[in-house]
């Protein structure tokens, strides 16, 4: 079998980390073209990954490659839905980075759009393949617990001013969205899978405290689940220490992660 050919769209800190996973399967998969909208950024990028990998400053000239086979999205969110949609639309499998997409509707559309090109399209939720949430997913499944009463989950973060120096965060237009969609995603992610419930209702609020930015530096959420259960949701990059947290409390036993 072949390897698989793989592209990177976006040269920044976080293309890195997609660049070192598939290092580790060397044998299914190689580095084959990045592109950044910067050129000298997607320059640096491909000779730290090998002196056979392409640089590109247009995506789409990566994306005409016939020997690219998945292509890595790793680029601002607002740019997420049309560069998969193109990728898709050329007959890449794709891999995009959280948040997948600024609404619903363009989640629907790239879905869609994946179905009918008979391709994968996968957000990126590393968390759920942790040994731990793996366990916790599992004692969920068994039953054994009993029924499910809350579920909470906290992403306490602390970000400084030299992060919103970057020049598409803390922008409606640009990041599409705060400490909600670009921290506490995977929060909310996993406590949605963990206790596999249907959410009914949602009540929430949400403002900028500590930040001189557009976007909500906090939140806060209340859940209804179909089995009647309660949730909460806090997320906020103005904590002065960084801190994780999910409880889940079911009719014989906690979960605490």
């Amino acid at each position: 079998m072949s390897r698989l050919g793989i592209g990177i769209i976006g040269a920044g800190s976080i293309a890195r980390a997609h660049a070192a996973a598939y290092a580790q399967f060397a044998n299914e998969c190689q580095m084959v073209a990045v592109a950044d909208v910067f050129a000298e950024r997607a320059k640096e990028f491909a000779q730290q990954l090998g002196s056979e990998v392409q640089a590109y400053d247009n995506a789409l000239r990566l994306l005409e490659r016939e020997d690219v086979h998945l292509v890595s999205i790793c680029t601002p969110p607002f740019t997420h839905t049309e560069l998969t949609l193109a990728a898709l639309q050329a007959g890449k499998h794709v891999w995009v980075e959280k948040p997948i997409a600024p609404s619903l509707a363009e989640c629907d559309n790239m879905i869609s759009a994946a179905e009918q090109a008979g391709r994968v399209l996968a957000g990126v939720f590393q968390n759920r393949y942790r040994p731990e949430y793996q366990r916790a997913k599992a004692l969920m499944r068994s039953g054994e617990l009993g029924r499910l009463v809350l579920a909470k989950a906290d992403c306490l973060w602390w970000r400084g001013r030299n992060y919103y120096e970057v020049w598409w965060r803390g922008t409606w237009e640009k990041e599409c969205g705060g400490v909600t969609i670009n921290h506490a995603v995977h929060h909310i992610d996993l406590l949605l899978w963990l206790v596999g419930e249907t959410v009914v209702s949602v009540f929430a609020e949400m403002d900028t405290f500590t930040h001189d930015v557009e976007v909500e530096d906090l939140s806060c959420a209340v859940l209804r689940f179909a089995n009647g259960a309660i949730g909460s949701i806090v997320s906020t990059v103005s904590a002065h220490q960084n801190t994780d947290r999910i409880e889940i409390t079911c009719e014989h036993a906690d979960l605490l992660l």
